[in-house]
């Protein structure tokens, strides 16, 4: 897996962007999901439903820094995201 960090002028917030395959994503999703539903973690999940996973794919996980939520990108957005920087 590989962090990026980096901030967004438009919405004036710091973000963490992980990239990797399907089963690094979904294992680090899952165990945040996980600490969100018993309370543990101060971070909330973006929506609601488990996302599915092509594992011939890549993907993110992105964490809203400011506003403490998490979900999952496409490596489309991923991508286009990390252009940005």
């Amino acid at each position: 897996m590989k962090k990026y960090t980096f901030y967004d002028d438009t919405f004036d917030t710091d973000y963490t962007l992980y990239v990797g395959e399907a089963q690094e994503v979904k294992t680090c999703y899952r165990a945040m999901f996980r600490a969100w539903l018993r309370n543990v973690s101060n971070l909330s999940n973006a929506f609601c439903d488990f996302p599915k996973f092509n594992y011939s794919r890549c993907y993110g996980l992105l964490i809203n820094d400011t506003e403490m939520t998490f979900h999952v990108v496409s490596s489309d957005t991923a991508l286009r995201m990390i252009a940005d920087i």
